[in-house]
């Protein structure tokens, strides 16, 4: 575990590189005087704060909060902003509130998390394929092995905490109103109003066909549930990112291949009700 990350002292502002994704960009206070009762600080938060970003860039080190915090007593996990996603990950890992700070004091000892991990690099790092092999492994526990209930579920795109640059609206009207014409038995699931992150495992995984919007929403979701085929209308987006970006494709390839999910791309809603259901 040690080799994944490295300390700095009294830590004044960081943040990661968005020039080379290579690196920390790291600032530090000149104080020359360190007492045993420093606080020590796991910072994870990198550079692009889109939610699939965040949850396999930086959620992927939650799991070594505790075992940090054998050797660093009194360790604080350290977020540049606040984010309710990111919070409802560290209530899933039993880290809380109290936990979690947004400041750094002058006098500190921070933990970063080595640079392995943006998606935005253009070649595979071998540190970053292990980490979200082991993050597809761990999630396993938490997606309980029950039976279908319903037959469809559809995943609105949502509003809250989107990335402001790429908040589309996909409310996927078309697809709920030709559900609804045609009697299917399908719930909506709007995520924005999950409050525990077990809660979505639960009801995602008592349902057969998942109809969700490209990127982050299908990225995490395949994340969540086994044996589940995905229906991905419109906003095209994964496939041509996997293409450049293998760390990306990597998170597809283990809810594939891990999650034994099944993914289908359809050009449009239209396209997707047409061959799905067939009108």
């Amino acid at each position: 575990m040690e080799e994944l990350f490295f300390e700095v002292l009294n830590v004044s502002s960081y943040k990661f590189c968005e020039q080379t994704f290579e690196g920390w960009i790291i600032e530090t206070n000149n104080i020359s005087s360190v007492n045993d009762t420093i606080v020590t600080y796991l910072l994870i938060d990198q550079a692009f704060p889109a939610f699939g970003h965040w949850v396999f860039e930086s959620a992927i080190f939650l799991p070594y909060f505790y075992f940090l915090k054998e050797k660093y007593p009194g360790l604080k996990l350290h977020f540049k902003v606040r984010r309710d996603f990111k919070i409802l990950f560290c209530n899933l890992f039993n880290i809380n509130e109290d936990e979690i700070v947004y400041e750094l004091p002058a006098l500190n000892r921070c933990i970063f998390p080595k640079p392995a991990c943006s998606w935005n690099k253009k070649y595979i790092d071998p540190v970053h394929r292990s980490l979200i092999n082991n993050f597809f492994n761990l999630f396993k526990k938490y997606i309980p092995d029950v039976n279908n209930v319903y037959e469809d579920i559809v995943l609105p795109r949502q509003k809250k905490e989107n990335l402001v640059e790429n908040d589309d609206d996909m409310q996927l009207l078309y697809i709920k109103h030709t559900f609804t014409s045609n009697n299917k038995n399908f719930l909506i699931l709007n995520t924005d109003c999950i409050r525990n992150i077990q809660d979505q495992i639960n009801i995602l995984s008592r349902c057969k066909n998942i109809t969700v919007v490209d990127g982050s929403a299908l990225l995490v979701n395949g994340l969540f549930v086994r044996r589940k085929t995905f229906h991905v209308p419109g906003r095209p987006l994964t496939q041509g990112q996997s293409k450049t970006y293998p760390q990306l494709g990597y998170v597809l390839e283990c809810s594939i291949n891990l999650n034994k999910n099944t993914i289908h791309y359809y050009s449009s809603e239209k396209e997707f009700c047409q061959q799905y259901c067939k009108v």
